[in-house]
């Protein structure tokens, strides 16, 4: 008997540490690293109006929405994150948009 899987493509994103001053005055740079695996989800297409608009009056346009457990981190606008899909096939898309509710998180790609 086949169980249907809710959440079947996992979410990495892309860690990013600013740079800083040591106590010495030198500079050390910031690293990017990506956290592979970091949570299931479920990535469905946008449909035709596939826009999101910002309370500066401005709109995104996005090319998919995930679904995940309420408990993931905080995504902000511009973060960088990579889908793969069941297939093996990845994406790499910038955030959207973010939205927390009681039982799942939506985040706009």
């Amino acid at each position: 008997m086949a169980v249907l899987n809710m959440r079947p493509h996992t979410l990495s994103y892309l860690s990013v540490t600013e740079g800083f001053r040591d106590e010495n005055g030198d500079f050390h740079k910031g690293t990017k690293e990506w956290v592979s695996g970091y949570i299931k989800c479920d990535a469905v297409p946008a449909g035709e109006e596939s826009v999101i608009p910002y309370e500066d009056g401005t709109e995104a346009h996005y090319s998919y929405i995930i679904y995940t457990d309420n408990s993931c981190r905080e995504f902000r606008r511009e973060d960088m994150i990579r889908i793969t899909f069941m297939d093996g096939t990845e994406k790499e898309l910038s955030v959207k948009g973010f939205h927390r509710y009681q039982h799942q998180c939506k985040i706009w790609v």
